[in-house]
């Protein structure tokens, strides 16, 4: 081996290890593990319930459960929490949906990039955001414990095996998604037809015929009224629908945030400026997963009866979403090198990704990207209109991002430093976010360090980046921590029986008491698959919220301070809710929330191990909490939790 042979296999050595390194630390400090929050709640609650049917089983989201026989994944993470306890596997399952998933995206991207395209299309996913749907309630390669990170992997790698024409395996990598969650998978499915059909002219009849057979065969089977398919005709009734609305606006396009359309408009921009200088493949995975994206949400916005929505096809948004974000860098590296109007565009694009939140003004700044970027007559434009378009860009930014700052150091100051990490929130503020793309970007345009040293300094930093991130990786809170740890089993013992209500509790009480909750925020995701469930759980809500104990956006965020100032709890309040039909059996809230009326001699109160953080509206920032009062509701009141309605 020559001299220059070893330093070129030693320089490839050391590019990859950064690669590899840069990679999985972005990805952890950009994904920080916050716990058995969101959805993993509703996962790890039903494997609690599986387990102790006669306590926590009897709550009613897990009596009412619509939706989890449709899915292996359940059973799976059943058998995990019997066996390791819910804390440590949800914080496993996590670890390994994520292992999963960026293996799965880097697989089905190494099909479309190499060398440094590859990379920054991978540094692009973890810095830009993944949101996608309304409300930003969902986002893929979500890091917490449910199956849809399960289900977007085989999606991803189903279409990397079919964009390498192993269609058979890529069957098979659909049929284990569909096994794990089959409304995450099956736009996958929808969009690899497509993918053929514009790929490949002798496809094109067969993808059709899919189509339209299956179309016709879910008519026969809605008209001929067969289970679950004659859902395709019934109207959802006004009462059902006015609740989903108001608990779950995010399954309606036309409830859907100006926000939302902004990103969803980012998105198609990216992809549309990407689309003048991509290959084959890219061009038909990105036909193929945009028209599928467009008539999900056009079917659901203009059939809306109950199948179509509780089908929720508006998720195959999540693969435009994918797309964008992974395609960025390929998008704007050439127009960056093109001309003055290039830079304009890509300057336009940037200001739409940043100023997101407006849809006006992502739109206009969308619309500028396109007219520069992929129109020819642009680039004969007078040079002082791309630079005044330059300057307005850039005075966009700063003051988008000046805005932003401002927030971010009034949030510090009004957050104990033991309720989230600095540096992940430091990670998700624009400039980082900005700085990683521009890496990125810079990397497919050409533009990387040749001299040893500044190589040298990369990997270094990479490998200090990576280190840091794994130890700062689980940002749990103290009282999570403890939580989900076991470490507050005591409370159990001074609870009176059955199910009880826990105030501004965090939807997984159950892992502190042992008990079903009596109503959450939480129970309301799956009241699209209930209507029973919908109704009851928003009884309860109306009465919790008439007595003062809940406030009046707590059916959709979960996040005191987005609900407003909370009132004092009375003791007529707590009176109203004990003696509801079918309601807890006790009530724990916090001390600092009752007023003297409500802290009667029969009264215990609880301090908690570790500090429990509740948004003060006066104060304007998170104030600490340890006491909690426990109140036994009268045993002719209320009743017992497998009662209810």
């Amino acid at each position: 081996m020559t001299a220059t042979a070893a330093r070129d296999g030693g320089s490839s050595v050391a590019v990859r290890t950064f690669q590899v390194a840069s990679i999985i630390g972005l990805w952890l400090l950009m994904r920080p593990y916050a716990g058995i929050v969101h959805d993993a709640r509703i996962y790890v609650g039903r494997a609690m319930a599986d387990l102790h049917p006669a306590t926590i089983g009897a709550e009613l989201a897990f009596v009412r459960d619509g939706q989890s026989g449709f899915s292996l994944f359940p059973r799976a993470l059943t058998a995990a929490v019997g066996s390791i306890g819910p804390g440590p596997a949800a914080l496993c399952v996590t670890v390994l949906g994520l292992a999963v998933w960026l293996g799965a995206a880097a697989f089905m991207l190494s099909r479309l990039y190499r060398g440094a395209s590859l990379w920054a299309s991978l540094v692009c996913l973890a810095a830009l955001p993944a949101a996608y749907g309304s409300h930003e309630v969902f986002s893929w390669a979500e890091p917490f414990a449910t199956p849809r990170i399960f289900a977007e992997a085989a999606s991803l790698a189903a279409l990397g095996l079919l964009i390498d024409g192993r269609r058979f395996w890529a069957l098979l990598a659909l049929a284990a998604g569909v096994a794990v969650h089959p409304l995450m998978t099956l736009p996958t499915l929808a969009a690899g037809l497509a993918y053929l059909g514009v790929s490949d002219r002798r496809w094109r009849v067969f993808a059709l015929a899919c189509v339209g057979l299956g179309l016709a065969a879910a008519a026969v089977a809605a008209l001929a009224g067969l289970p679950l398919l004659s859902r395709l005709t019934q109207v959802i009734d006004a009462q059902w629908l006015a609740i989903l609305e108001a608990r779950t606006p995010y399954l309606f396009p036309n409830l859907w945030t100006g926000g939302s359309w902004a990103l969803l408009a980012c998105q198609a921009t990216t992809l549309a400026l990407a689309y003048g200088g991509a290959s084959d493949r890219q061009r038909a995975l990105i036909v193929a997963t945009s028209l599928t994206c467009a008539a999900a949400i056009l079917a659901t916005a203009i059939v809306p009866t109950l199948l179509v929505i509780q089908l929720q096809l508006w998720r195959a948004q999540w693969l435009t979403s994918f797309l964008g974000a992974a395609m960025f860098a390929a998008a704007v590296a050439p127009l960056w090198r093109r001309d003055g109007a290039g830079r304009a565009a890509v300057l336009m694009l940037a200001c739409a990704w940043i100023g997101r939140e407006t849809l006006a003004f992502a739109a206009v700044c969308c619309g500028l990207a396109l007219v520069l970027g992929l129109f020819p007559r642009a680039r004969d434009l007078p040079r002082a209109v791309p630079i005044a378009i330059t300057v307005f860009g850039g005075a966009a930014i700063a003051g988008l991002v000046g805005a932003e700052m401002l927030g971010f150091s009034r949030v510090v100051r009004s957050s104990p430093p033991d309720t989230w990490n600095l540096l992940h929130r430091l990670a998700s503020t624009t400039p980082s976010r900005a700085m990683m793309t521009a890496m990125a970007v810079a990397a497919v345009a050409g533009f990387v360090p040749r001299a040893v040293a500044a190589r040298t300094a990369a990997l270094a930093g990479s490998m200090g980046l990576t280190l840091v991130a794994v130890l700062y990786w689980d940002a749990r809170p103290p009282f999570d921590r403890m939580v989900e740890s076991g470490a507050a089993s005591s409370l159990t013992a001074r609870l009176p029986p059955g199910g009880g209500e826990w105030v501004d509790g965090s939807g997984k009480t159950w892992l502190l008491t042992g008990r079903p909750e009596w109503w959450s925020s939480r129970q309301g995701a799956g009241v699209v698959f209930d209507r029973t469930l919908a109704v009851e759980w928003n009884r309860r809500y109306e009465a919790l919220h008439a007595a003062g104990l809940e406030t009046s956006l707590a059916r959709l965020f979960d996040h005191p301070e987005d609900a407003g100032p909370p009132t004092m709890i009375s003791g007529a309040g707590l009176s109203a809710v004990c003696n509801l039909a079918g309601g807890p059996e006790w009530v724990v809230a916090p001390v600092s929330r009752l007023d003297p009326s409500a802290m009667g001699p029969g009264v215990a109160v609880w301090r908690s191990p570790a500090p429990f953080h509740l948004f003060n509206e006066t104060a304007k920032r998170l104030a600490e909490v340890r006491d909690f009062a426990i109140i036994s509701c009268p045993p002719d009141g209320g009743g017992s939790q497998k009662e209810a309605p």
